[in-house]
């Protein structure tokens, strides 16, 4: 067994290697001291056929070094041998460091004991009072006259930090620490309580690696807000990075940049984000992204498509968790579960996001109660995640007109249908999501939109390759198409109910759906009766600021606004969101 032991050794090496390589350099090699790299070791020995136990045994073997060592702080060790019962390290014994492979290095010896010609000598007087002549000490006092007089102790010097000294952290930044550390800690008590009632092992020997890595990265983050020295500093994020902790978008040191660092699916039950309120950097992250640059290590880019791909799934993960909770069937429980497992493996915070489900599912039971008369939930089917032809199929509704995102089944025979939007802006919504190749003559009746669309694509490149300036050109000319011929219809009576007609199309109005809105920042979730964007009053407005097109209520109504969205294969997309107005 030792032969293979040594082969899957090399494969271990190789694989964190190619895991952490930067144009070819290696930066990073396996260490067993490292619990996620050991993570990788043990798949890799359970997909090259040893049993579990035989994995463990593995595992042992390579950490035997780290048994004889414990950490005394600052990256420092000790041989356990040399740590006294009552837990210090025993004076005159070897101190170690660990190198970039995690082999442990010889660093030098404490401070022997002070000779005893060093120590102070005793004093022959009363300590308390100073010598006759001689000028009293910090706490000693004299005789002057009849009154006794004292030299008040001087403030003692806090001890130098060893190292490099930091600018303590700024309240506002301590909270956005805390606010990520306490979320974690809520998290590993959660896991705590869950462990305790599995029995299947190898979701067990998941969930505790989930636990362990909360708990390095609540130490690792603790450990960074209470840091002294830039060293410290550095140390939490290095333990960070290594534990595939942290990801980023593409750093820039300009003045005013704010960079972006975002946690991985490693840190479970955290959203993505968490680092960020808002979404936007903060001088947090300003100064992981950093230490990262300058110590050369490696984090994986987080790119636009994994925000799209997370926004998707988190609308899935909210309607299908609605649904299950409305009508609790098999079927609906393991659809829900299916997305709530994907949803995590995007760095989302699946916890956060189920309670929200539960607050959104409250609110729809409440509509459905206070309906004339209320609906008794029969079942409750989710489909907002089918295809265009399976819902015409199954439904007999068209999804282009009807937004419906789940069914509410009554038992006495209604159907109700459902939009739901989950947002952390819901002042914000998409409406609806349109192509663009007859969309002219479908919402205003100009075909000479549509005819210009493919010319103007050709024209700056659209689907080619296209430079941020020459998107930038297409939309604004393409928009500017449509603002001309809207203000047309505005101006007359015909042209302003087709103006009208649009927007109800928009709002899905017509087809007898009620819109959930769930707050993705605060959990809290309204529900909108089907009419309640559908009789906006007249005249509607139009505006372009050459960026976006807006259809105006007027001072108390709310806005239509309409983008312009281009696609890497050619395709364009408009893209109606209701604003609404702030109270």
């Amino acid at each position: 067994m030792s032969s293979e032991i040594d082969l899957i050794y090399m494969e271990w090496q190789e694989a964190i290697r190619d895991r952490y390589n930067i144009k070819g350099e290696q930066v990073v090699v396996a260490k067993p001291s490292n619990p996620a790299h050991l993570s990788i070791l043990k798949e890799m020995c359970l997909k090259a056929g040893f049993t579990s136990d035989q994995a463990n045994s593995i595992l042992l073997i390579l950490e035997k070094d780290d048994d004889k060592y414990k950490s005394i702080g600052y990256g420092r060790y000790k041989l356990k041998t040399d740590i006294g019962p009552d837990g210090k390290a025993k004076e005159g014994t070897p101190t170690f460091t660990k190198d970039d492979a995690g082999n442990y290095v010889k660093s030098g010896e404490d401070d022997e004991k002070k000779d005893d010609e060093e120590k102070k000598e005793k004093p022959e007087t009363n300590p308390n009072f100073a010598k006759d002549g001689e000028e009293p000490e910090p706490g000693q006092s004299t005789v002057d006259g009849d009154h006794l007089t004292s030299k008040k102790p001087e403030k003692e010097e806090e001890p130098k930090p060893d190292g490099t000294p930091v600018k303590p952290l700024s309240s506002t930044q301590e909270k956005t620490i805390d606010d990520a550390v306490n979320v974690a800690k809520e998290e590993i008590q959660k896991l705590d309580n869950e462990i305790d009632q599995i029995e299947d092992e190898s979701l067990k020997e998941r969930k505790e690696g989930e636990r362990e890595r909360l708990k390095e990265f609540v130490s690792s983050f603790e450990k960074f807000k209470n840091a002294k020295t830039q060293e410290e500093r550095v140390e939490a994020v290095r333990t960070m990075v290594e534990f595939d902790m942290l990801s980023r978008n593409a750093p820039s040191r300009s003045a005013n940049a704010k960079r972006k660092v975002y946690l991985t699916e490693n840190v479970t039950g955290l959203d993505y984000k968490e680092l960020m309120p808002g979404g936007s950097g903060t001088a947090v992250t300003n100064m992981i992204s950093d230490i990262i640059d300058d110590e050369g290590l490696h984090v994986d880019m987080r790119n636009s498509s994994a925000d799209r791909q997370l926004a998707k799934v988190s609308g899935d993960h909210n309607e299908t968790g609605v649904v299950a909770m409305l009508d609790p069937s098999e079927e609906n429980q393991n659809i829900y579960e299916e997305w709530r497992e994907d949803y995590s493996n995007l760095a989302g915070s699946d916890n956060k996001a189920h309670e929200q489900n539960k607050e959104a599912a409250k609110t729809v039971k409440e509509y459905l109660s206070n309906m004339k008369p209320p609906c008794d939930v029969d079942k409750a089917e989710a489909m907002g995640h089918l295809g265009n032809d399976e819902i015409k199929q199954k439904y007999k509704i068209d999804p282009k007109k009807n937004p419906t995102d789940l069914f509410v089944f009554c038992k006495d025979g209604r159907r109700i249908g459902i939009s739901a939007k989950i947002y952390s802006n819901p002042r914000s919504i998409t409406m609806k999501n349109s192509g663009t190749k007859s969309a002219g003559s479908h919402y205003l009746d100009d075909p000479s939109i549509d005819e210009q669309l493919d010319a103007l694509k050709e024209k700056h490149n659209i689907g080619n390759n296209p430079s941020a300036e020459d998107k930038v050109a297409f939309k604004h000319e393409y928009l500017k198409l449509w603002h001309k011929s809207m203000i047309e219809l505005s101006k007359s009576t015909a042209g302003q109910q087709k103006l009208l007609d649009m927007w109800k199309e928009i709002h899905g109005c017509g087809e007898g759906v009620a819109t959930l809105i769930t707050n993705k920042s605060t959990g809290e979730s309204v529900l909108r009766d089907e009419d309640y964007y559908c009789n906006p009053p007249v005249p509607l407005e139009v505006d372009f600021n050459g960026k976006k097109i807006s259809v105006n209520l007027g001072s108390e109504g709310g806005v239509v606004e309409m983008v312009c969205k281009t696609e890497k294969d050619g395709s364009v997309k408009l893209l109606f969101q209701h604003i609404s107005k702030s109270k």
